[in-house]
């Protein structure tokens, strides 16, 4: 396996992971405040509930908007920029509301810009990136953007007292605005570099016109079992927000409700350090594996209805790595089974599935947890990791079928 990485594509990795930093800076910054500025605002965990759901929505709206028109390298780039640009302007304003119905509603703009980049940005990585590194790239990318994560957290814990719940939203048109910046250069980069390797055409064929017939309907070469697979594993990843008010709400402990969200983090970036090195083969089973049990292990510590704080930081500790393998194991798994025109195609796909699972499934789970039915939806959540591993792993590309024809 070729361990180097020429600079020109190693300088796109790191772009988009710069870009990814600061996003999450922005965001994770007031996304620490959130849990208790709804309380503030006279919310419930109904309402984090109901704006989770609501901006997925919004998200998939997003997904479908790239997966119509985000067919070449160019709109992919111009997808990628909006989408941060979206996230970069609207989060400041969360410190201006007065009501739940406005935050929801900023968070739902928020996710459609997630959704309309998220998609655009892995077309364009693994468009550019060979095989052997995707799953390396996709890892420091990761490992950048949850750094961005642990900082703005931090920053928001140690100002607050001294600077006001507002004034805290409004700093993070900082970051915002440098990740506007990397966005804009990651996304020139690819265009650059795509050019320079087609010989000055763009190469840009968009996605075949049999797309459907050549994937979704191509059930011996994988797809369909991957992208409900994919689906069920990231259905199964509860939004941080979620967790963290659920447990707030139970033990009325903010400072261990952060720490444990911090903590979550930071066992997040050394996680992804780690597969920076040792990349996750999408044709080796065992490679798939670790991300699903350690999501299972945390997600039993965080729903058991006797867990206390320990439970609460050990589920989040192993929550933050196990969200990051299994990720990062489905976005390799589906990179490597599609074609140069089908990317852009098939992540859209699994971020509206994924985005629909998500909306049917976590409002009815929050509601149940909240009646008192954490058993249930803890059953229901590993049947979900259960199954769609197992549909990852049967659908493994045999020896010499690495990817499906266009």
């Amino acid at each position: 396996m070729d361990t180097n990485l020429p600079k020109e594509e190693q300088a796109i990795v790191m772009a988009f992971g710069k870009t990814s930093l600061y996003a999450d800076f922005a965001y994770e910054m007031a996304h620490m405040l959130l849990p208790l500025w709804i309380l503030h605002l006279g919310g419930t965990a109904v309402t984090v509930s109901v704006m989770e759901s609501v901006a997925e929505f919004a998200r998939m709206g997003g997904a479908i908007s790239t997966s119509r028109w985000g067919g070449t390298t160019e709109n992919q780039g111009l997808f990628v920029r909006i989408g941060y640009g979206l996230t970069a302007v609207v989060t400041p304003l969360m410190g201006v509301v007065s009501a739940p119905g406005a935050l929801i509603l900023l968070k739902s703009v928020s996710w459609f810009g997630k959704g309309l980049r998220g998609p655009a940005r892995d077309a364009l990585v693994s468009g550019v990136i060979p095989k052997e590194w995707l799953s390396r790239s996709f890892s420091r990318i990761q490992t950048l953007d949850q750094t961005g994560g642990i900082i703005g957290p931090l920053v928001a814990t140690v100002l607050t007292g001294t600077v006001s719940v507002q004034k805290l939203f409004y700093l993070t048109a900082i970051p915002g605005a440098l990740c506007f910046f990397w966005a804009v250069s990651a996304s020139k980069m690819v265009q650059k570099h795509t050019l320079s390797l087609s010989g000055g055409s763009s190469g840009d064929q968009g996605p075949p016109k049999d797309f459907l017939k050549g994937t979704l309907s191509a059930g011996q070469d994988g797809w369909i079992p991957t992208l409900i697979g994919g689906t069920l594993l990231k259905t199964s990843i509860f939004p941080a927000t979620l967790l963290m008010f659920r447990f707030n709400e139970q033990s009325g402990m903010p400072i261990i409700m952060g720490a444990g969200f911090i903590l979550s983090s930071v066992i997040h970036v050394a996680s992804g350090l780690f597969l920076s090195f040792k990349p996750i083969d999408p044709e080796k089973r065992f490679d798939l594996l670790p991300g699903p049990i350690i999501l299972s292990l945390a997600i039993i510590l965080l729903l058991l209805p006797s867990g206390g704080s320990m439970n609460y930081i050990a589920g989040m500790s192993l929550w933050g790595a196990g969200e990051l393998w299994t990720s990062i194991a489905v976005k390799t798994r589906v990179s490597s089974q599609l074609g140069a025109g089908q990317k852009n195609k098939g992540f859209s796909q699994l971020e509206i599935f994924s985005t629909t699972g998500v909306i049917l499934f976590q409002p009815a789970a929050a509601w149940a947890w909240e009646h008192g039915h954490s058993l249930n939806v803890l059953e229901v959540t590993l049947a979900f990791i259960a199954t769609g591993t197992f549909l990852l792993l049967k659908t493994l590309p045999r020896q010499g079928k690495h990817s499906i024809k266009t």
